[in-house]
């Protein structure tokens, strides 16, 4: 009987090592993830649904890093934050984002918003431009700089 016992204990452990190597061999491979950029028109909402949420870093970083230098008030994120405060606009409302163009390298999207400031609701609309910008620390759309003798057109 304790020659069975000792078989079993011996298979026991047998297992139990080519089982433990096993999962320590699948914990050592690299995890494949893949990640969806996502389209401008969920960088546009992206942008006025952190402006309503007051999320300034995911605000912030829907911007191409060319506006982040030609823009005074997008130089850091403190400056964009102080730059945003001072619109005063306390809610948001996205009622329609549609992207107008898109050929893979730039994009126009055009928005539809109620804003609310000073206690009064007021429709808000326009186009942005977005540039798919692969060279930025974080890849993909972006808004970039439209106007002005700084247009980011890089």
């Amino acid at each position: 009987m304790m020659e069975g016992s000792k078989k079993s204990i011996i298979l026991f452990i047998f297992f139990l090592l080519v089982g433990g190597t096993f999962l320590i061999y699948r914990g050592l491979q690299p995890v494949e993830e893949i990640y969806e950029q996502p389209t401008p028109e969920e960088i546009v909402e992206q942008y006025f649904v952190s402006w309503n949420d007051k999320n300034y870093a995911d605000m912030y970083a829907t911007l191409s890093d060319g506006f982040k230098k030609l823009e005074p008030s997008a130089v850091s994120l403190p400056a964009f934050k102080e730059y945003v405060d001072q619109q005063e606009v306390t809610d948001i409302v996205v009622k329609d984002v549609r992207e107008l163009s898109n050929d893979d390298a730039s994009a126009t999207v055009h928005y539809k918003m109620l804003f609310t400031f000073g206690g009064k609701t007021a429709p808000f609309e326009g186009e942005f431009t977005l540039k798919n910008r692969q060279s930025d620390v974080i890849r993909g759309w972006k808004l970039i700089h439209p106007y002005g003798e700084y247009i980011d057109e890089a």
